[in-house]
């Protein structure tokens, strides 16, 4: 349940990044080199491409300024005194704020293929926003990108983006729709905060234990009870064993899954057992038909057999293995924490009287439970 005290904190939290956004955006009045039909560029150290920036900045809230432009439709190459330079780059704040009543509100943007990275806040408060095509080679979102475009309804991330930034969809209120692609590697704090409209995310990260993310990327976010999560066949387990995406009550996988993408087996990291117990784990692999040996790091204390059953033998740690059975290409690990019993019925409720419910404890206990 989302409480009023999130909601003052998120529009706090939104009023201290665009007031940073602001005071930081001043700084990069005018910093472009040449402007060609209507779009301002500055250039590269290489002297052969160069980024999309910003034309100029109103006073007081940091505008951008890009008159009659209702859409950017950035090209691949850009020619300038008889140079043809190539565009790799949204620059920082390139395009944020364009609300000003004076100017048309920019409604469309597309992105080519040329391009491999969009900078801090380059589209943020862009409130009338409703259309982003990203072109297939982008790899890095910086944070705010997309902060506050109150009319996007959905969004497509490219198969090689490799990092979001924190706050790239802060506040994005009617955002219903998200595709992550297969490639990410780390996703910045509260990317999703107050995105309380998600109705749909697909997700093709094959190994989400293995990326980066902050627990709060959902802060003051979707409704975890009725958002659907979408993920790559074979890959549900992997997402119900770790936060953030735990919290969601729908995860359904219909996804093609990727057989390109590396190999990998995860185990949960850590189980304890009391002396005399067993436990099943379940190594999930990509390729879901991986063939896996198991081994124990010292069988005095747990052994494991064939299909992952740990049994406890003694007091102790001990590291279960499993891994691919020929070329050992891919492996994990789980520690096992062993613990001797403890047979003493004690009054475990504090009712001043040993009974029945404490002796249950004890057998639970020895049961493992």
């Amino acid at each position: 349940m989302k409480t009023t005290n999130y909601q003052h904190l998120n529009r706090l939290t939104s009023f201290l990044f665009m007031l940073v956004m602001t005071v930081l955006t001043c700084f990069s009045q005018n910093n472009y080199d040449f402007v060609v039909d209507g779009l301002a560029y500055k250039k590269h150290a290489d002297g052969k491409t160069v980024g999309v920036t910003t034309l100029s900045v109103n006073s007081g809230y940091g505008q951008s300024v890009y008159p009659n432009l209702l859409e950017a439709n950035i090209p691949e190459t850009v020619t300038y005194d008889d140079v043809e330079y190539t565009i790799t780059a949204v620059e920082n704040y390139a395009f944020s704020g364009m609300m000003s009543s004076s100017y048309p509100p920019l409604k469309e943007v597309v992105i080519p293929g040329t391009v491999i990275s969009i900078g801090k806040w380059a589209f943020s408060n862009l409130l009338y926003l409703k259309s982003v095509t990203l072109g297939e080679n982008v790899e890095q979102i910086g944070d705010g990108a997309f902060c506050e475009c109150n009319s996007l309804e959905s969004i497509v991330l490219p198969d090689k983006l490799s990092d979001l930034g924190g706050f790239m969809f802060q506040s994005c209120s009617n955002l219903k729709s998200v595709t992550i692609g297969k490639n990410v590697q780390s996703i910045g704090s509260n990317a999703f905060i107050g995105c309380s409209k998600l109705e749909n995310i697909y997700c093709h990260i094959m190994s989400p234990a293995a990326t980066t993310i902050y627990t709060d990327i959902f802060y003051s976010g979707p409704d975890f009870s009725t958002c659907t999560l979408h993920v790559p066949s074979g890959t549900k387990e992997l997402y119900l064993a770790c936060e953030p995406w735990s919290q969601f009550e729908i995860i359904v996988d219909d996804l093609e899954p990727d057989f390109d993408f590396q190999p990998w087996i995860h185990l949960p990291l850590h189980i304890g057992l009391y002396v005399g117990n067993t436990h099943q784990l379940t190594a999930f692999t990509n390729p879901v038909d991986m063939v896996v040996s198991w081994s124990s790091s010292d069988e005095s204390v747990v052994t494991v057999d064939n299909n992952g059953l740990v049994t406890a033998i003694a007091p102790g740690n001990a590291i279960i293995t499993v891994a691919e059975s020929t070329t050992g290409v891919a492996s994990a690990t789980c520690e096992v924490t062993v613990k001797e019993v403890d047979n003493t019925i004690d009054d475990v409720n504090g009712d001043g009287v040993v009974d029945i419910r404490d002796v249950n404890h004890v057998i639970n206990t020895m049961l493992g439970k």
